[in-house]
């Protein structure tokens, strides 16, 4: 009889993304047993990016970047960060956070957490989606504003 432990491994975590991913139509990046990187199309036509890691037995942890990048320690100042933080409080799904991502950059991202055993490919479809669009939405917003001010200069 399969325990607790043996039923969300690793395996259970790479079999689960790669199956959710084929029906889903998503690309696999990257997957191994305690990570992935999944990519598909926003809205926009943009290209986004996933990136899901197992946290403990049964928690996978999946964000979204935004455009907004930063070195690290620089950090983020101003009204977007407080706009994003405002946002969080009325947010039942997900919420807006800073991540380390590779060559010393920060990114303000759109985060979901949620149980493995919970998560079934309808549920996982949806929040990628969810995540794509939304931060799809802020970087079409910030592109707009650039463009925007860049002409009043």
């Amino acid at each position: 009889m399969d325990t607790f432990d043996d039923f969300f491994n690793g395996q259970t975590f790479k079999k689960k993304v790669a199956m959710f991913c084929t029906r889903s139509g998503w690309k696999i990046e990257l997957l191994d047993e305690e990570n992935a990187l999944i990519s598909g199309m926003a809205p926009s036509g943009r290209r986004k990016f996933c990136f899901l890691a197992r946290v403990g037995k049964d928690a996978v942890e999946m964000f979204v970047p935004t455009l907004a990048q930063v070195e690290v320690g620089e950090g983020f100042r101003g009204d977007l960060a407080n706009l994003l933080l405002r946002k969080n409080r009325t947010r039942s799904f997900a919420f807006w956070c800073i991540v380390d991502l590779f060559d010393d950059k920060e990114s303000i991202a759109l985060m979901h957490n949620t149980r493995l055993s919970a998560l079934d490919h309808e549920e996982f479809d949806f929040v990628i989606r969810k995540l794509f669009e939304e931060c799809d939405a802020l970087d079409s917003a910030m592109e707009n504003f650039v463009r925007t001010w860049s002409r009043n200069l």
